[in-house]
């Protein structure tokens, strides 16, 4: 496994986790204080994504 399908598999099990404190573990553990996604040219931030 290199680095690249590591993180794609850390992202997929956080957003797949069902427990919510766990998933928030996991997201903290995945993604940096900084870090963004865009979904359809929409910018969400990870810290508002994590809170869900």
């Amino acid at each position: 496994m290199n680095a690249h399908t590591d993180l794609i598999d850390r992202y997929f099990d956080a957003w797949n986790e069902t427990d919510a404190v766990r998933r928030r573990e996991l997201i903290a553990a995945t993604w940096s204080t900084d870090a963004a996604i865009a979904i359809r040219c929409s910018p969400a931030r990870a810290t508002t994504a994590s809170t869900q």
